[in-house]
């Protein structure tokens, strides 16, 4: 969610823009459970802020040990499944 809010300051602050809009995806557990969520955060330059969710996307009880170590989604993603620069790409929910 911060990320996305901060994209989104981002845009505005580097450019000459009456909107800045970031985008965000995460990991959170739910129930023992592991979920993708994605994040969206609109502002405008008076600094009017909008935060969304999107869906979510059930993890595979595999990922769990590995994020709780503190590693990357990115990298679980290409030790697991062998999908590299996820993160550069279309990201998790993409795949």
């Amino acid at each position: 969610r911060l990320g996305a809010i901060e994209r989104a300051k981002a845009c505005i602050e580097e450019g000459d823009v009456d909107m800045g809009f970031g985008l965000e995806g995460g990991v959170f557990f739910s129930s023992e459970l592991l979920y993708l969520c994605s994040w969206g955060a609109l502002i405008d330059k008076e600094g009017v802020l909008c935060v969304v969710s999107g869906p979510t996307f059930r993890l595979p009880c595999s990922f769990k040990k590995h994020l709780l170590e503190g590693k990357e989604l990115n990298d679980v993603m290409f030790e697991l499944l062998g999908i590299k620069e996820l993160g550069s790409k279309q990201g998790a929910i993409g795949h």
